[in-house]
């Protein structure tokens, strides 16, 4: 995954197939810094703010969603996005 990250999208889409429920598995693969920025891209406007934390978080976020979670109603996700920002 960290020589062709692309590559590794359809195998990390099969990994979060369930988007309608939350699990320690989907927010260890939004954390993981390997991940392609398209693929987190995805995944920001999820319901469960562990998850849009961890995006926000992620070195690899662009920096065009960390912005938009910096407005998140969740204040831990926001002070992620801002510190992502830095």
């Amino acid at each position: 995954m960290t020589q062709k990250p692309e590559a590794a999208i359809p195998f990390l889409d099969r990994c979060l197939k369930f988007p309608d429920r939350p699990s320690f598995s989907r927010f260890l693969v939004l954390m993981n810094p390997h991940i392609p920025s398209s693929f987190l891209a995805r995944y920001y406007k999820s319901w469960f703010w562990p998850e849009r934390y961890a995006i926000a978080q992620n070195p690899n976020t662009d920096r065009d969603i960390c912005q938009q979670l910096t407005q998140d109603p969740n204040s831990i996700v926001r002070a992620a996005a801002r510190d992502n920002l830095k």
